[in-house]
């Protein structure tokens, strides 16, 4: 009768730390464009990259037909470890 209590006990806590597991927050963010099918994660501690601070620093590229190029870009999301 003790050993039916003690797994039941054990049973009620493993499930409670399953639940509480489920809670925390997620090691990874995700980007998405579904209509073009790309989804990929980065590390939760990278910071996204404004759209506007991105195409400010492919503004400054020298590289020859880089602004063709980037006109033909249907999605972009950057992020970085920094």
């Amino acid at each position: 009768m003790r050993s039916g209590r003690i797994l039941k006990l054990g049973v009620a806590f493993l499930i409670c730390a399953l639940i509480m597991s489920g809670c925390g927050t997620p090691a990874r963010q995700y980007g998405s464009d579904s209509k073009d099918g790309v989804y990929f994660a980065v590390p939760r501690s990278w910071h996204k990259i404004t759209s506007k601070d991105l195409a400010k620093q492919e503004a400054l590229s020298t590289i020859a037909g880089a602004s063709d190029r980037l006109a033909l870009v249907r999605y972009q999301e950057a992020f970085s470890a920094d």
